[in-house]
C-alpha cells in the first residue's frame, strides 16, 4: 500500500468527475422555471405543502415549500437553493407546463413540452 497522496498531487486527477461536476453546476445556475403547480392537499391539512415545477432541463420536480421558504431567507431572491425531493427527467426539451388532473392523493400530475 502507498502512502496518501499529497496536496497538490495530480496522479488521482479525476478529469471526467470534474467535468462532469462543472457542467451539472453550471446547469443548475442556468436552470429556468417555466410553471410551477401546488400539488393537493390531504383532507388532514388544507394548506399546499408541496409545489412542483417544470424546468428548463426537462425535468419535473416537487420542493418541500418549507424548504424554499428556509432557503429565500438566507439568500438572494432570484436563487433557488431548496433542493428537490426528488427529480423526474421526462422530457428531452423543456418542460413548459405542470399541472394536476383531479384531487387528493388520486390526482394525476400532468406535464407539457413541444413534442418531445
Amino acid at each position: 500500500m502507498g502512502k496518501p497522496a499529497a496536496a497538490g498531487d495530480v496522479r488521482a486527477w479525476d478529469e471526467e468527475a470534474y467535468r462532469n461536476s462543472v457542467l451539472l453546476e453550471r446547469e443548475r445556475r442556468a436552470k429556468t422555471v417555466f410553471k410551477t403547480a401546488f400539488a393537493p392537499s390531504s383532507s388532514a391539512n388544507p394548506g399546499p405543502e408541496v409545489i412542483v415545477v417544470a424546468s428548463s432541463d426537462g425535468s419535473v420536480s416537487p420542493y418541500s415549500i418549507s424548504s424554499c421558504v428556509a432557503s429565500a431567507a438566507s439568500a438572494s431572491p432570484c436563487i433557488l437553493l431548496a433542493q428537490p425531493l426528488h427529480t423526474n427527467q421526462g422530457h428531452i426539451g423543456p418542460a413548459y407546463d405542470v399541472k394536476f388532473y383531479g384531487d387528493g392523493e388520486d390526482a394525476l400530475l400532468l406535464s407539457y413540452n413541444f413534442g418531445y
